[in-house]
């Protein structure tokens, strides 16, 4: 089965402690413990093993920006690339002297004085493939084989047999959507396969009010279809959880509504059973409400279960509706 509804819930809180603070912080921090942990006894951590609790943890990413030259690592830029690029991205929550008893008892506690840092600290490119849709069944180069293989070894490991694809919003660089990635990975207590989609946003919201990033959401629903149909096909994941923040929602709404068009011979349960597609979470989707009416269907054909987060108070949301057609959103009240 995928993901049950109590842990559903719990990424969804996590995730609305997450981005409740999130733009008032220049650098990125852990987020303050969710409340469910708070004095409640409940320890996510409590089932890992000694070679678990590392300050150190690793998440998968899928991308479509264009890397940049560097000497001395890998750094995606904001640049549409026509080549999606999939790696692993390691990312150190604490600094460098930080224990694993430093992390467990910070993120458990209820009082937090002074922040702790996550940075990723490493980036290593894997493989490359087109952007174009693959076909179910076409063979893998020798590099994409290798990146599936090293899933399908985490997956081996996991409490959950299953995979998490985080969709970012707007207004996010690479770095962000890898750390952000790990962090709700985390919380939810490390217990299934973290991966970073990382569309081309740029940094500054006027991309995104004067519809540049909105183009760049919409055009990368392609990459994100192409990367479904890999984990689809290559891994052994039970099933394969979308979530996805604001912006993020409209290249998986868009994205999930054309796979269903493509694959319109099919009726919903050969659906489910040829993608395995579990949960798909829309946190504050920036959709109009309209749009996201014609896609739910497609949606519902394909995920087991489609879970929509409402916010009552997101600025992101209110701006989107005032500046850009006047349309209410799917994620705000």
């Amino acid at each position: 089965m995928s993901f049950s509804p109590v842990k559903i819930v719990l990424i969804a809180l996590v995730t609305a402690c997450l981005f409740a603070g999130c733009s008032s912080r220049k650098n990125l921090t852990l987020m303050p413990t969710p409340v469910i942990y708070q004095d409640s006894g409940v320890d996510p951590f409590a089932h890992l093993t000694p070679a678990q609790k590392s300050t150190r943890t690793q998440v998968f990413y899928a991308t479509n920006r264009r890397p940049k030259s560097s000497e001395d690592k890998i750094v995606y830029g904001n640049t549409l690339d026509s080549k999606i690029h999939l790696g692993k991205a390691i990312i150190l929550m604490g600094d460098p002297d930080s224990k694993w008893d430093d992390l467990y008892n910070f993120s458990l506690s209820s009082e937090q004085t002074e922040p702790l840092t996550l940075i990723l600290e490493k980036t290593i490119e894997l493989a490359v493939m087109p952007t174009k849709v693959l076909r179910f069944h076409d063979s893998l180069t020798p590099e994409l084989q290798g990146f599936v293989d090293l899933i399908n070894s985490e997956l081996a490991e996991a409490v959950d047999k299953e995979i998490m694809v985080y969709v970012h919003g707007t207004k996010v660089d690479f770095a962000n959507s890898t750390i952000r990635t790990a962090e709700i990975d985390h919380f939810a207590g490390r217990d299934f396969v973290g991966l970073a989609f990382a569309w081309p946003s740029h940094q500054n919201i006027l991309y995104y009010l004067l519809g540049v990033d909105v183009r760049r959401a919409l055009n990368s629903s392609t990459a994100l279809q192409n990367l479904l149909v890999l984990l689809a096909e290559h891994t052994v994941a039970e099933h394969i959880n979308i979530l996805a923040y604001s912006a993020g929602c409209k290249v998986a709404s868009k994205a999930l509504f054309e796979l269903r068009q493509t694959y319109a011979h099919l009726d919903p349960n050969k659906l489910k059973k040829k993608f395995r597609l579990g949960a798909a979470v829309f946190a504050a989707a920036d959709v109009s409400i309209n749009v996201f009416e014609e896609r739910v269907v497609a949606i519902s054909d394909l995920a087991q279960q489609v879970v929509i987060t409402i916010s009552d108070n997101d600025n992101a949301l209110k701006a989107a509706k005032k500046y850009m057609g006047g349309e209410f959103r799917t994620g705000s009240i």
